[in-house]
């Protein structure tokens, strides 16, 4: 391999290698070619550079195994950068000596699946994922660090955990809000590291659907970033699919958006309505998930199938007059499209006090409600309108009944006597006396 040309980062291993060597170290980039490559070294991982030497050896061994050996002598009486190999073993040693503890003693914190990926790792997926969909995210819809690493981390492992959504933050959020301190960790023989402890982000306390909205975007966003890996389909014979595809994830986002706008509710209500149903219709996703479904697969059969039912709104119960709690009018004053009150449409349900509504009027047929109309039943009337009376009342209601026309209703103070259905009878009868 020439001098200054990268090995491929391949995946996390060697990514977190590369980081130990080039940015925590300063360490030369040819240095850890040479370290990496196959037909040199072949470390792969920080594990594997730590166990290339022992406490006693790796002083001199860095010297003598790694830096004269390397092509061409360039390195062979480089002190900065043995002192730097020297002081990367050590951070190796002790990175690798933590893991194993942690495997020892059963620790399986959060804190490890939330801990941030290295860069190289989330810029190669952020990658794949422009190459799957020809597009990429703003950090104002992209995950935080945390919830990227956990989402990555658990596709891979094929585990799931139902994300909180009060959790979810953005890449933005999480640079803006984050507090930095220096945090000191102390090495042994007199070494010791400084880095960054983050604080964490509180939980988002959702006060409007739309709060909700747009945290369930930036997980669906996130979760189709993180799902790209192929894997076989349980829905489709023969076929791979990526874990979560970008138009599963997205049309679950669709489908709860949807639910939202026509939540008939309070604000505070739709949040508590949709927290609840989305909970358990990821938790559906995860047992399926679990059961080797693909996750965007697994969402869709919960959504469509397992969880349909707790989707619907007949539960609920609208205090006063419903209206729409997603609009997209301003409190500045911008001129946005209103949908109609419900008094507009049909009665009035509320008990609360208010204006009367405006009655409903049905279109009667003139000709039953006149003379009468040629045909017997309304099913069979030409113009295909009701048989009924349309005559106002006082109240301005339609009098609507089937045994009359509005010019023989009672309540008609200029009706005709006899009704529509008498004229007819008292014509057939006149006929019959007429023959006989």
């Amino acid at each position: 391999m020439s001098r200054g040309q990268a090995i491929p980062v391949a995946n996390e291993p060697l990514a977190r290698l590369k980081t130990l060597f080039v940015k925590e170290c300063d360490i030369d980039l040819d240095v850890f070619n040479w370290i990496a490559d196959p037909a040199t070294c072949g470390c792969a991982s920080v594990s594997d550079f730590a166990g290339l030497f022992t406490t006693n050896t790796y002083e001199a061994a860095v010297q003598d195994d790694i830096l004269a050996k390397m092509t061409g002598g360039v390195y062979a009486n480089n002190r900065i950068q043995m002192s730097r190999l020297r002081l990367a073993w050590r951070l190796a040693t002790a990175e690798t000596t933590g893991t194993m503890r942690k495997r020892e003693t059963g620790d399986k914190s959060e804190q490890d699946w939330d801990a941030p990926l290295d860069s190289d790792v989330r810029q190669q997926q952020e990658t794949v994922f422009y190459d799957a969909y020809h597009f990429s995210l703003e950090s104002d819809i992209q995950a935080a660090d945390p919830m990227f690493a956990r989402l990555y981390k658990e596709f891979r492992k094929w585990v799931n955990t139902v994300y909180p959504l009060q959790k979810v933050k953005t890449a933005s959020q999480w640079v803006a809000v984050m507090s930095h301190s220096k945090e000191k960790k102390h090495l042994g023989g007199g070494w010791s590291i400084s880095k960054d402890s983050e604080a964490e982000i509180p939980d988002t306390d959702f006060q409007s659907p739309l709060s909700f909205l747009y945290a369930l975007q930036v997980l669906c966003f996130a979760l189709a970033q993180t799902g790209t890996e192929y894997v076989d389909s349980k829905i489709y014979p023969n076929t791979r699919v990526r874990v979560a595809e970008l138009t599963e994830c997205l049309a679950y986002y669709v489908f709860v958006q949807e639910k939202a706008i026509s939540f008939p509710g309070s604000g505070t209500q739709c949040v508590e309505w949709l927290l609840e149903r989305d909970r358990q219709t990821r938790a559906k996703a995860r047992s399926l998930f679990l059961d080797k479904y693909p996750y965007g697969e697994a969402l869709r059969l919960a959504r469509e199938t397992h969880c349909a039912v707790l989707w619907t709104c007949g539960n609920v119960k609208a205090v006063g007059n419903p209206v729409p709690v997603i609009s997209n009018h301003s409190q500045d004053g911008e001129h946005s499209p209103k949908r109609p009150r419900r008094e507009e449409h049909g009665p009035n349900v509320s008990s609360s006090p208010g204006p009367s509504p405006q009655p409903r009027y049905i279109k009667c047929c003139p000709a039953f409600n006149g003379d009468g109309c040629s045909a017997k039943k309304a099913k069979e009337c030409p113009d295909k309108l009701a048989h009924t009376c349309s005559f106002r009342l006082r109240d301005g209601k339609q009098c609507g009944a089937w045994q009359h026309g509005a010019k023989h209703c009672p309540s008609n103070p200029k009706r005709v006597a006899g009704n529509n259905s008498q004229k007819k009878r008292g014509h057939k009868g006149q006929s019959k006396g007429g023959k006989r």
